[in-house]
């Protein structure tokens, strides 16, 4: 059975905190992503409410 030497214990820890520092930062941008499209929907409705309430007051007033 081969001992790793210490060399070897660093480089594999560093490989596994880049990778993991890359999954990371990936799952951050998604989820930052989906939020603003999420965000982004909300507003388009909230603007649809919005338009349709302008509406009807205006209709109101001019009755």
């Amino acid at each position: 059975m081969e001992v790793f030497d210490f060399s070897s214990i660093v480089y594999l820890i560093l490989m596994g905190l880049i990778v993991l520092s890359v999954a990371s930062f990936i799952f951050i941008i998604r989820s930052l992503y989906i939020n603003s499209s999420a965000k982004s929907k909300r507003n388009d409705e909230i603007d649809k409410k919005l338009d349709k309430i302008i509406s009807l007051l205006e209709k109101d007033r001019n009755s």
